[in-house]
């Protein structure tokens, strides 16, 4: 595998065993006072919108929690071949449920990205979004976001390159958000949003002159399914490039906790199954990409991660600590029950701290990455 540069290593998990194993520097795990009352700030503003959010769907708690029951059923009771056939009720369902938590803990771009001592993180998201796309997007060109989320990267990108961007999502909650963030955010004559599965496209053939995916064809049941679509609509000669959550070559199927891992991701994240490096790889050529170049951006980085390990000094990361998550949990079983928020919350905050612990394992461990990049060519 053609290897990524080096990556400097940022804070995680508990200081003095971080220092001790990883060499990573004390200086990490403080903030200025000034990013701290900026993270504060900030806090406050989306913590509001949350409590609107709640607000607004408290009378749809038989809905939110029969959402979320009927997904953690798809887990519990059905193997990964079962779900595939299911991956449009999974994946709606865990973004019907998961978006308020996403955007209030994370913001309006749902990826990793990797971090830098005193690079603000949403900064470090937008720079991870342009260096994927910086080679294959040119001013005025037609392209497309595949499993655009509620827009950020496609509000960014669009920005920086005045591209014609135009994002598909099979969530109508999301695309609803998406369409009234890009309104707001003065980019309408920028971007568009089609609602619609990825895996089978309502575009003409020979459509977008690029096309980029930032950890979202994982939700596909086979790659197969969404590459051939991206194939199909992408004009001949041109790229397609992506971030893709693959187990590393460092998994052990037979390893019990490896796999307990993976399960968790899985679950916590709305994915039917997860492949590998050549599994993907083997998708893009078997559909008849040819391929540029690839690499695991975070081979050499200990960084992508490190936002969901709790720390008592980061208040970005607070909820994560023993105490934090208590608090959370009490906090939303009250609110629950004096109705401010609908029911079935508590059990979506479970379900996504079930997702922090398999990807912080996980990249603890080194078995899995969500940016595993590659570039591929439509050819002539």
């Amino acid at each position: 595998m053609r290897k990524s540069k080096n990556q400097n290593s940022t804070s995680n998990g508990n200081t003095k065993n971080l220092q001790r194993t990883h060499g990573i520097s004390s200086k990490s795990y403080y903030v200025s006072f000034r990013e701290w009352l900026a993270w504060v700030w900030s806090f406050i503003e989306r913590t509001i919108t949350l409590l609107l959010t709640f607000w607004a769907l408290r009378y749809d708690s038989a809905f939110m929690e029969f959402k979320i029951d009927e997904y953690n059923k798809l887990y519990q009771e059905t193997t990964p071949e079962i779900r595939q056939k299911n991956y449009e009720k999974i994946v709606n369902n865990y973004y019907n449920v998961s978006t308020l938590f996403y955007e209030w803990g994370w913001g309006p771009s749902f990826h990793f990205a990797p971090l830098k001592d005193g690079v603000p993180f949403q900064e470090s998201l937008q720079k991870h979004e342009i260096a994927l796309v910086s080679d294959v997007i040119a001013e005025g060109s037609r392209v497309l976001d595949v499993g655009c989320g509620i827009g950020g990267p496609a509000r960014y990108i669009a920005k920086c390159t005045n591209a014609k961007i135009t994002g598909i999502n099979i969530n109508p909650m999301q695309i609803a958000k998406a369409t009234t963030m890009t309104k707001s955010a003065g980019l309408a004559q920028f971007i568009d949003y089609v609602e619609g599965d990825f895996c089978n496209m309502q575009f003409k053939d020979e459509t977008f002159d690029s096309i980029y995916a930032i950890e979202a064809t994982c939700h596909a049941p086979r790659r197969e399914d969404v590459f051939a679509e991206i194939f199909r609509v992408l004009k001949k000669g041109s790229y397609f490039v992506a971030y893709e959550w693959c187990i590393t070559e460092k998994y052990d199927p037979e390893n019990l906790q490896h796999r307990s891992l993976v399960a968790k991701i899985e679950h916590g994240d709305g994915l039917s199954s997860t492949i590998n490096f050549a599994q993907c790889l083997a998708a893009l050529e078997n559909v008849g990409f040819e391929i540029i170049e690839y690499r695991d951006v975070y081979q050499n980085d200990r960084t992508w991660w490190t936002p969901l390990v709790g720390n008592y000094w980061k208040p970005s990361t607070f909820e994560f600590t023993p105490l934090g998550k208590w608090l959370l949990t009490k906090t939303l079983q009250i609110m629950e029950t004096v109705h401010l928020a609908p029911k079935g919350v508590v059990k979506i905050s479970d379900m996504l701290m079930e997702a922090a612990e398999g990807l912080t394992g996980g990249g603890d461990a080194g078995i899995y990455t969500p940016g595993f990049y590659f570039k591929v060519r439509r050819p002539l």
